[in-house]
């Protein structure tokens, strides 16, 4: 049975999983879930984890030689500091990772649980032992919670709206939105406004999955197969004393009256 490590900042709560992928599992404010809970789903493609605020590491999204999403959600990370509001778990390369990954990398996550917010931050190092700058492309992949017959009342300040959305296409094909990093406001018809705060993670992906009971905000480095993007270069990391460091941060009821598309 994986560890499950509960955090607690006044009317908040959240549950993280180190052994799962350091992933939060749940996350709610005032007894209300802001997040749908990491569970196995029955889904078209069969039984799928889904919920939580998965790590994407090192890659976000599909790609030729590396897992969906990358591997550091699926396997053990390795606990280092606890308090009541407070984790940080590392992950290291080792020969499992090597063999799909030919780098040798420390990941850093921690997760702050502040009343009405939580706070993630990935940092990543680079070993000298590299032959060559590490290409990285990561993200998170938060599941919010919300009825499917809720989500056409689902409303943001991207150019996404619930009323608009065909539901089955954005199940086929994500919605891929360049944010330039700005926050990003997401109205829930029951819990309310939503802000998403990201730092050095300017892509936004939209998706969902007709007949679940969530949403997915997904703030990526780039686009699909950034981490090869012969354009751009994608992110490469090599061996400095400072890591690469990428947040996330959700703040749920912020004291903005939903919008009426969300009512």
């Amino acid at each position: 049975m994986s560890s499950q490590i509960e955090l607690r900042a006044g009317s908040s709560r959240a549950v993280v999983s180190p052994d799962n992928g350091a992933t939060v599992t749940e996350f709610s404010v005032d007894g209300e879930d802001i997040l749908f809970p990491d569970q196995l789903v029955q889904t078209s493609k069969g039984l799928k984890r889904r919920g939580g605020i998965p790590v994407l590491f090192p890659n976000a999204g599909p790609d030729e030689t590396l897992p969906q999403h990358g591997f550091a959600r699926n396997i053990p990370w390795e606990l280092r500091d606890i308090s009541d509001s407070y984790v940080r778990m590392l992950l290291r390369y080792d020969d499992e990772t090597l063999k799909v990954y030919p780098y040798h990398f420390l990941a850093e996550l921690s997760v702050q649980l502040r009343e009405g917010s939580l706070e993630e931050t990935l940092m990543i190092n680079a070993s000298r032992l590299n032959q060559r700058d590490m290409p990285i492309a990561p993200g998170f992949h938060p599941f919010f919670k919300i009825e499917d017959t809720d989500k056409p009342k689902l409303s943001s300040d991207l150019p996404f709206d619930g009323a608009e959305t065909d539901w089955q296409k954005l199940q086929d094909e994500a919605r891929v939105i360049d944010t330039h990093d700005r926050t990003v406001r997401i109205d829930h018809p029951t819990v309310g406004a939503i802000s998403l705060e990201t730092f050095a993670l300017p892509t936004q992906v939209v998706w969902s999955e007709v007949g679940q009971p969530y949403v997915c905000f997904e703030p990526w480095r780039g686009p699909v197969n950034h981490i090869h993007d012969s354009h751009t270069g994608g992110t490469r990391v090599r061996h400095s004393p400072r890591a690469f460091s990428f947040k996330i941060s959700l703040v749920a009821g912020v004291g903005i009256e939903p919008t009426t598309a969300a009512l």
